[in-house]
């Protein structure tokens, strides 16, 4: 009987011995994996951060140049190719940055830069640039050198060993410190308009469209991502909160093959800001179908009463502008940018700060003027428009869309006064613009 127990024992040690040794090794290929996961992404970081060095470094010393050079063919070289840097520091700044509430203020730079130089590249041939946008582009030339100041902090934090991961895991913070740096700084990014009617027109601190709605936990605005996507089978992660003017959750979306991040509002969960990213293919949809792809996008995520009223169709992929509409008017302070992709249309953007911001319920005047557009345009459409001021008010006018020969022109009339409020004219160079 001794003689089986200690058998007994002996098998039962000698597995016991066995699973505490599978547990190691699994253990250890775990922690192997996870090593080996984290050394990947450092990787990845570190590339997507040198690279948007370069880029901000070029963007810095391109800017320098041109405002020496006189010549409009090398002007429209260096502009065009700051344009394309910004966009190349933008895809891979976004690879970094989704954690940390000052990276609207970067993002905007490169966006409004790129697109600021892609609209003088245009209109250069036909008139010089005026000493307004000289200022603007001496303003971003400032800011660039900021931006590369702090990057370079970051820089002589990584040759100390620092690692971009640390960052991400809250065990560093020079990443944070330099971003936020940045944001304080007294630089302000010049206002424009260039891709569409008052496209960057009101922003008020307070977003009126979310007074009154409920705050949302962490599960409720994934649930409602999840919603937006519905039958895509999205894989949705939390990746960082914001605190600015509009509170946020800030998540990964994994969807139809593509990766990118959204913004949602704690207060109703609507969303703020969304990318996507991939490489755009041969385009096979028109204007309209993009178009079509957008609102359908607007309506799954709880954006309803809007109007396209401008589209941009550049390098294969649509960006169109939506406005809310009351009562047959254009409401133009209530703005929706959507990004489209014109291989098969996936949503690659969402912009709808100007909505949340200004967005509240409004008791409209119907009103017509007077007015009555130079004998030598042809008025295409006439329809009623609320209007924003520089003054962050808003005005009711009558918007005339007009062409002249090969030209087309926005007038705005204010039906008060019957005076114009403003003219735009559409420039048409591989992408539409107004000036």
């Amino acid at each position: 009987m001794d003689k089986k127990r200690r058998i007994i024992q002996f098998v039962a040690y000698t597995v016991a011995l066995l699973i505490i040794a599978g547990l190691s090794v699994a253990l250890a290929l775990v922690l192997d994996r996870q090593n080996s996961y984290k050394d990947q992404l450092e990787n990845i970081y570190q590339k997507s951060y040198y690279e948007t060095m370069d880029s901000v470094s070029n963007i810095e010393t391109k800017l320098d140049k041109l405002s020496i050079i006189e010549g409009k063919t090398m002007q429209k070289t260096l502009l065009g190719e700051i344009w394309r840097e910004c966009e190349l520091a933008e895809s891979n700044f976004s690879q970094l940055s989704s954690r940390n509430e000052s990276v609207e203020n970067i993002m905007k730079f490169f966006n409004q830069l790129g697109d600021f130089c892609y609209y003088l590249n245009s209109k250069i041939e036909q008139e010089d640039i005026a000493d307004a946008e000289s200022n603007n582009l001496k303003k971003f030339s400032e800011m660039a050198t900021e931006l590369r100041n702090q990057l370079q902090i970051v820089q002589s934090q990584i040759m100390k060993g620092g690692s971009l991961m640390g960052k991400f895991n809250n065990e560093l913070n020079y990443f944070t410190d330099a971003f936020n740096s940045y944001r304080s700084s007294s630089i302000d990014v010049p206002e424009l308009i260039y891709d569409g009617p008052f496209s960057d027109g009101l922003t008020e601190r307070a977003p009126k469209a979310l007074e009154g709605l409920p705050e949302l936990d962490e599960a409720a605005c994934k649930q409602k991502i999840e919603e937006f996507f519905t039958g895509q089978n999205p894989v949705v992660t939390l990746n960082g909160q914001t605190n600015g003017n509009i509170p946020s959750l800030l998540f990964d979306v994994k969807v139809g093959g593509n990766t990118g991040n959204m913004q949602i509002s704690i207060k109703g969960g609507k969303p703020v800001m969304y990318n996507c990213y991939k490489e755009v293919g041969t385009p096979t949809l028109d204007e309209e179908q993009c178009i079509a792809k957008a609102e359908e996008f607007l309506e799954a995520v709880g954006y309803e009463g809007m109007e396209a009223v401008w589209v941009t169709n550049n390098n294969s992929t649509a960006y169109v502008n939506f406005a809310y509409t009351q009562s047959d008017v254009i409401v133009y302070p209530d703005l929706i940018k959507v990004k489209v992709a014109c291989d098969n249309g996936d949503i690659l953007g969402l912009e709808a700060q100007n909505y949340l911001y200004n967005h509240t319920g409004r008791t409209l005047t119907m009103a017509d003027t007077s007015y009555v557009p130079a004998s030598s345009l042809t008025v295409v459409s006439k329809k009623l428009a609320l209007i924003p001021t520089e003054w962050h008010t808003e005005k009711m006018a009558i918007e005339f869309i007009c062409t002249r020969e090969e030209n087309i022109y926005y007038i705005y009339v204010n039906t008060d006064t019957d005076e114009e409020e403003r003219v735009l004219i559409v420039i048409d160079d591989n992408g539409r613009m107004l000036i």
